[in-house]
This record gives structure tokens, C-alpha cells and sequence, in this order.
């Protein structure tokens, strides 16, 4: 019985729900991200943008081949990489909150609006019916917040390198 319950669990947690959610809310987030968009170009763009190995030709490449000479020189180091084209769900909602309220003060209450809580996704399962699964560590699919808030949760770290 316990085995059938965590094969049930797990199958859930692999598939991948669209989720509409509140179109008001995402509205009004979209929005908010609008009217702050010359502070987000200072704050991610100002002085530079950080950009590594961009506009190079063989850039990826050079990139490789810096980090495994570093990690060569240094095996204590640990290489962390982020998949952007998935990053909703790359980081955990609880690592927004500081960032968000350091440099997005006035964003902060709507971002516990609409991230504070977990979420709920809800699909039909074949002789189950409706199944609600509950997640916090991830961004709505499709919410004009989720790179905002990835940039955001990334930024510091990529500043250290």
C-alpha cells in the first residue's frame, strides 16, 4: 500500500500542468512590472549587465573550458548551473522574498499576493477525479513574474562571480 501511494505521488510530481490561474492577478503583475521597468533596467543593467562569454564566437566553449581549468585548480569549488529555459522552477519562492524587499520595496506586498503562499495545481485523473497537488517552490507557469523573479533570486550569486 505504501509503495502504491509514493508511485502515485511521484507519477504526479512528473507531469507538467498548465495552469491558468487568476488572469486578474497576472494582469495586475504584469502591470506593476510595467510601471517599474526603468527600475529593473537600472537594477539588472546598471552599471553593465552581467553577461558571460556573450557576443563571442566559440563564447560557450571558452566558458567550459574557464570553469573546468577552475574546478581543476580548485576540486573543492562545486559548478552549479541553472537551466533559464525552465527556470520557473529553479528556485525556491522563499529566496525571493529578501531580494524583492531590498530592491523592489514597493513590489514586496504583491509579491506575497501572488507567491506568499503555495500554489495549487488541479488536473483530472483517470478514475480518481480531481487531484489537487500543492507546490511553493516554483513560479506559475506563464506569470510575467517568473523570470523577474529568477533574474532576481540569480542576480546576487552571479554578482560573486
Amino acid at each position: 500500500m505504501v509503495h502504491e501511494i509514493t508511485a502515485e505521488r511521484a507519477e504526479i510530481r512528473n507531469r507538467q500542468e498548465i495552469a491558468v490561474g487568476s488572469i486578474i492577478l497576472r494582469f495586475v503583475g504584469t502591470l506593476a512590472l510595467v510601471r517599474q521597468s526603468a527600475r529593473t533596467t537600472s537594477n539588472f543593467l546598471e552599471p553593465k549587465p552581467l553577461q558571460f562569454a556573450v557576443g563571442l564566437a566559440g563564447g560557450c566553449e571558452l566558458m567550459i573550458s574557464a570553469i573546468t581549468v577552475l574546478l581543476d585548480v580548485h576540486p573543492e569549488w562545486v559548478d552549479i548551473t541553472a537551466d533559464a529555459k525552465n527556470a520557473s522552477n529553479s528556485f525556491c519562492r522563499t529566496k525571493m522574498r529578501g531580494p524583492l524587499l531590498e530592491h523592489f520595496p514597493n513590489l514586496a506586498a504583491l509579491g506575497r499576493l501572488m507567491y506568499g503562499e503555495a500554489s495549487s495545481a488541479i488536473f483530472h485523473e483517470d478514475g480518481a477525479g480531481r487531484t489537487e497537488v500543492k507546490y511553493s517552490a516554483r513560479t506559475r507557469q506563464g506569470c510575467s513574474w517568473g523570470s523577474f523573479l529568477y533574474c532576481l533570486t540569480t542576480q546576487p550569486l552571479l554578482r560573486q562571480l
